[in-house]
C-alpha cells in the first residue's frame, strides 16, 4: 500500500483494500445483470474476471484488491466467503452491493466514531460511510448500522443535505480533499 505523505496529519488514514481469495476450482459462474434480468455475465473467481462492461475498466487493477471487482465478482466472491478474514472496512464495502472503490480512507475525529471515505472513479464525489445512532447515542458512541452518504468534493457539501450524525466534524476533514491533490495521488493500485 502506497503511503501518502501528509494525509494522516489531516485525519485521513488509508485502508488496506486487499483480500485473500477463496481457493476454488476454476469454473465459470453465471451472474445475472442487476439492471436487465435477461442478461447474464460470466465470472471467474480464480482469475477475478467478468465479461460485463464495467469490468473492462478494471482489468488492469491488481487481483485480490477490491478495486478490481465489479458488482458481479463481488457477489460471487461473497458467496465463497472471500472477505471473511478481511478488515472491517473491506467487509463493509464488499457487503454493500456496489463495485469496489479505488481507494478508501478512515476519517477520524475526536468527536465521532471513525467513518470511511471511499474513492471511486468519479472525480467530483466520494462515498462516505458512518454508523447511525440509536436512541440516546451521540456520534462518538454510535453503534447502529452503517449508512452511505455522498460528499461533493468541489461543491464542498453533503449530497441533498443528507449527512451522518457528527457530519460537521467529518466535514472539517472532507473539506481538505482538494487541498491534498487527492485524485492526482490516488491511482489504480498496481503491484506489477
Amino acid at each position: 500500500m502506497k503511503h501518502r505523505v501528509g494525509y494522516e496529519q489531516r485525519g485521513f488514514f488509508e485502508v488496506d483494500l486487499y483480500f485473500s481469495p477463496p481457493t476454488t476450482a476454476d469454473k465459470i459462474l453465471k451472474v445475472r445483470s442487476f439492471w436487465n434480468p435477461s442478461v447474464s455475465y460470466s465470472v471467474s473467481l480464480r482469475d477475478q474476471t467478468c465479461d460485463c462492461p464495467d469490468f473492462e475498466f478494471r482489468t488492469d487493477r491488481d487481483r485480490n484488491h477490491i478495486s478490481r471487482l465489479c458488482k458481479h465478482l463481488m457477489v460471487k466472491l461473497n458467496e465463497f466467503d472471500a472477505f471473511e478474514s478481511s478488515n472491517e472496512w473491506v467487509k463493509l464495502l464488499t457487503g454493500m452491493g456496489t463495485r469496489g472503490p479505488i481507494a478508501a480512507f478512515e476519517i477520524r475525529t475526536e468527536q465521532t466514531k471513525p467513518g470511511l471515505m471511499a474513492v471511486n472513479d468519479k472525480e467530483d464525489w466520494v462515498d462516505f460511510y458512518a454508523r447511525t445512532t440509536r436512541k440516546g447515542e451521540t456520534s462518538k458512541n454510535a453503534s447502529g448500522a452503517f449508512h452511505k452518504y455522498g460528499w461533493a468534493i468541489y461543491q464542498k457539501r453533503w449530497s441533498h443535505g443528507n449527512y451522518p450524525r457528527g457530519g460537521p466534524h467529518y466535514r472539517k476533514i472532507l473539506l481538505q480533499i482538494d487541498a491534498l491533490d487527492f485524485y492526482e495521488q490516488t491511482t489504480s493500485p498496481s503491484r506489477k
